[in-house]
């Protein structure tokens, strides 16, 4: 195996926006930008009790480059990793690691400073890894399953930094997870509360027509440990809410929002949902 360069080397070599290369015998295109799995050492393995997918290595493309002045020379890539939750829970000495870890979702990620040369023989696939932006109702929905990331992490000598972190339930005071949480968002004091903080609900919305269903909707996220069926829960129903006044105003169909993340089956689950009403613990008199 060739032997990976150093920083001032591999800053030498050709720099390629996209590379098309062999790995394992079949043909793979690498591009800048992009997330990749990496395959890991085998003594570098965090939990080698997790499932393939959570042990294999995240990382993003930052540079592809080859030397080129030799044949037959395979491409190096500098990335960007990625953190698991099983690093951060691996990082025992660090208390703010220990206080973030039980709020990360399964399949959440946290973007390092922590970069790499690697060589591309080293990779195994390429995936779409989300930012899950909080502060945005609009946020893009992440599929059940799927890789996102919403908060940073500054590596150093001494200790390791998160950045970026969650705002703070309006109740509780705790950071939320979307895998065992449910929140509502109220728009007038702009902030969200957990479901079980704020019971019980005073009313169901009663609205036959589909579309109108779907503008009246309560902004409300997290999987609520059940891990049901649909693309909404993690982000929550925002984009989707946003989307069906969008298409009311236009005077659409229900059919107009069909598109690549919001399908029929997931618009299907949510008229299907009863959607409860609570008032808002702070406004009192705000539906959420």
């Amino acid at each position: 195996m060739q032997k990976i360069p150093s920083p001032k080397i591999f800053q030498s070599f050709k720099r390629w926006k996209k590379i098309v290369t062999c790995v394992g015998g079949e043909e793979y295109t690498f591009e800048e930008g992009t997330d990749i799995f990496v395959k890991p050492a085998e003594d570098q393995i965090t939990d080698p009790t997790e499932e393939l997918a959570h042990r294999t290595w995240k990382a993003h493309i930052l540079e592809l480059r080859r030397d080129d002045s030799k044949p037959g020379q395979s491409p190096f890539m500098m990335v960007q990793w990625y953190y698991s939750p099983s690093d951060i829970k691996a990082m025992i000495k660090n208390k703010q690691c220990q206080e973030i870890y039980p709020y990360l979702g399964n399949t959440e990620l946290l973007l390092s400073d922590h970069r790499d040369i690697v060589l591309v023989q080293c990779c195994i696939d390429d995936i779409t890894i989300t930012f899950f932006d909080e502060n945005s109702l609009k946020a893009r929905p992440i599929k059940k399953g799927h890789w996102y990331y919403r908060m940073t992490l500054i590596t150093g000598k001494k200790t390791n930094i998160i950045k970026d972190i969650p705002s703070l339930s309006g109740c509780c005071g705790s950071i939320y997870n979307p895998d065992l949480d449910r929140q509502r968002y109220c728009p007038k004091c702009q902030a969200w509360y957990d479901e079980k903080c704020i019971g019980p609900a005073h009313a169901t919305i009663n609205e036959d027509d589909g579309l109108e269903l779907l503008g009246e909707i309560p902004y409300i996220r997290g999987y609520d440990g059940s891990h049901e069926s649909g693309n909404w829960q993690i982000v929550g129903t925002g984009n989707i809410k946003q989307k069906a006044k969008s298409v009311i105003r236009k005077g659409g169909k229900l059919s107009d929002l069909w598109s690549n993340d919001i399908g029929e089956e997931v618009i299907a689950h949510l008229i299907s949902i009863p959607w409860d009403l609570y008032y808002c613990p702070i406004c009192g008199d705000v539906e959420i």
